[in-house]
């Protein structure tokens, strides 16, 4: 199977997570896998793409609302 891959505006756009945000946490390790293709021979930098599952599998991975793990008691 091939893999599909999209661009970090791609997955900014698509997911509703702010560009800024995304590349914060591709820098501290807490959002997607990514793959970071170079740019020419002797030069930094270089694109950064998603595949398609790796996203998929993150945003499942993610604690979620509704039942909470532990009941709190409200006063009446």
């Amino acid at each position: 199977m091939i893999q599909q891959y999209i661009t970090e505006k791609q997955v900014a756009e698509r997911f509703a997570i702010g560009l800024r945000q995304l590349r914060k946490m591709r820098v501290f390790g807490t959002g997607p896998r990514f793959t970071k293709i170079s740019g020419a021979i002797g030069r930094t930098g270089g694109r950064v793409v998603y595949a398609i599952a790796d996203v998929l599998a993150w945003i499942a991975s993610r604690p979620s609302g509704g039942e909470s793990a532990l009941e709190v008691e409200r006063p009446l």
